[in-house]
C-alpha cells in the first residue's frame, strides 16, 4: 500500500497540509481488511489473513512476515498467484 500512502501524502502536501499533520493522519490508518491482517482464533493461535489478489511481491512479503512470527509452527496456505510472469519464489527466512 506504499504507493497509495505516498500518493495521499503528495495530495495532502499539495493542499498545504503540514508534514506533521500528514504523519499524524497516516498513523490512524489501519490495515486494509484481508491484507496482512492478523486475526486471533478461538484457540489463541493467529491467522495472517492476506487473501486479496496476489502478486509475487505480496506473497513474498506475507511469507517474510510469517517467518518473523515467533511460533513453534507456522502454516502458509497460498492460493492463485495472479502474476503470470512468475515462476519461482525465493524467500529468505
Amino acid at each position: 500500500m506504499i504507493y497509495s500512502v505516498l500518493a495521499a501524502a503528495a495530495v495532502a502536501a499539495g493542499e498545504k497540509v503540514s508534514l506533521d499533520e500528514i504523519l499524524e493522519r497516516l498513523k490512524r490508518v489501519g490495515p486494509a481488511p484481508g491484507r496482512m491482517q492478523p486475526v486471533r482464533l478461538m484457540s489463541g493461535a493467529f491467522l495472517l489473513r492476506d487473501e486479496s489478489k496476489s502478486t509475487m511481491e505480496t506473497v513474498a512479503a506475507a511469507l517474510r512476515t510469517l517467518g518473523e512470527i515467533r511460533a513453534s509452527r507456522r502454516i502458509a496456505v497460498i492460493g492463485e498467484i495472479t502474476d503470470p510472469r512468475a515462476r519461482f519464489l525465493i524467500v529468505d527466512f
